[in-house]
């Protein structure tokens, strides 16, 4: 999830990618921001390029799906 947020995604992509609801993702972003002492999204995705937590075998595209 954090690699996701990373990438951008809203809640709404998040839950349909990870086939749960929007309000579980909601607790999720929450409890990791908690967690690791962060203050937003945008600090998330910082401390994931910041400790090398990006892999090349997991790079989500910021694509995302409008049709929906």
């Amino acid at each position: 999830m954090l690699l996701l947020i990373t990438a951008g995604h809203s809640n709404r992509v998040i839950a349909d990618t990870l086939s749960i609801g929007v309000g579980t993702v909601k607790v999720h972003v929450a409890n990791i921001l908690a967690k690791l002492g962060l203050p937003s999204r945008a600090a998330a995705a910082a401390y994931v390029h910041r400790h090398g937590l990006m892999t090349d075998s997991f790079r989500p595209s910021r694509a995302v799906d409008r049709s929906k």
